[in-house]
């Protein structure tokens, strides 16, 4: 079945394995996570202030400091796009040879800091997500990404038609998630890309399928049992219009995602599970989370589609 189930076993590995030293902090917070979100952007900003900037401009980093709207040096994105622009002149244009989901992040961070993905010097970061032989060898979540960034930048794919089929046929199959987590990763990863379609029947029935497969891996504190797993969903639920705080609670226990968000609440930012340090992906992704939940609040969307 593609690739997905050496993804998803390869995933599931990483996550057992993974161990971190437990950092200082109470796990688990009772803020409000609105406000929790600007705590979490100013902290990883001045992580970034502390430290040196051209090797610490991550493109995730960016993304989320400029959706959390928290104020930033005036310098701050010009250096990021400065330093992509170095990049692409010294591997003339080519970001990697592999991993096409480094054309489509690199293509969401540039749309989102108010540049034009299509022509960074003369470079279309764009362009290589139709390359669907490279797309398809990487696996569905390459897809998933191509779609997200094209949509956000307006930029038409010739091979969207084929990727949106191909996410429905990956996963968008019968049968229960068999507790999961890297799965229930790549079903909210696919609903952030499908949301740009969400009036078409196919990924209406998706949706609804997708809904009460989650339903039964959630856990009673609202999560899917780890940070990443629970932000995706949040993530694609605000992307299909729908709130994350109201949507998916848990019928034992009343608990939402967003409880189940904030409970990898640590010191300033989040940790994977419970025991490990803040901070790291978990970070980036429960501030993403966030930022998306804040933003479906306010009537808007994290990567809405470009007209």
């Amino acid at each position: 079945m593609f690739k997905r189930k050496r993804i998803l076993t390869l995933l599931s590995a990483i996550l057992i394995v993974m161990i971190a030293i437990c950092g200082c902090g109470k796990e688990g917070s009772s803020q409000d996570p609105i406000k929790y979100r600007e705590v979490v952007a100013k902290d990883l900003y001045q992580q970034i202030e502390d430290n040196d900037r051209t090797s610490y401009l991550s493109d995730w980093v960016v993304f989320d400091i400029k959706k959390s709207g928290i104020e930033t040096d005036s310098t701050f994105y010009e250096e990021y796009f400065d330093n992509l622009r170095a990049r692409l002149k010294q591997k003339q244009g080519i970001l990697t040879e592999d991993n096409y989901t480094d054309y489509a992040r690199v293509s969401i961070v540039t749309k989102a800091i108010g540049k034009n993905p299509e022509n960074v010097d003369g470079y279309n970061l764009l362009e290589p997500l139709d390359d669907y032989n490279k797309i398809t060898e990487q696996g569905v979540n390459a897809a998933i990404y191509a779609l997200i960034a094209a949509n956000y930048s307006g930029y038409k794919l010739q091979n969207e038609e084929a990727y949106k089929a191909l996410i429905l046929k990956e996963l968008g199959e019968d049968g229960d998630l068999s507790g999961d987590m890297a799965e229930v990763d790549y079903i909210g990863m696919a609903m952030q890309a499908l949301a740009y379609y969400k009036d078409e029947p196919q990924v209406k029935a998706f949706f609804a399928e997708s809904l009460k497969k989650l339903k039964t891996v959630q856990k009673d504190d609202g999560s899917f049992g780890n940070l990443e797993s629970t932000a995706q969903v949040v993530m694609g639920l605000a992307a299909f219009g729908k709130d994350p705080e109201k949507t998916l609670v848990n019928e034992k226990t009343d608990k939402s995602l967003i409880d189940g968000i904030m409970k990898y609440a640590k010191g300033k930012s989040f940790v994977h599970v419970k025991g490990m340090k803040e901070g790291g992906i978990a970070g980036e992704q429960g501030l993403m989370a966030l930022n998306a939940y804040a933003l479906f609040k306010e009537k808007k969307q994290l990567m809405p589609k470009a007209n």
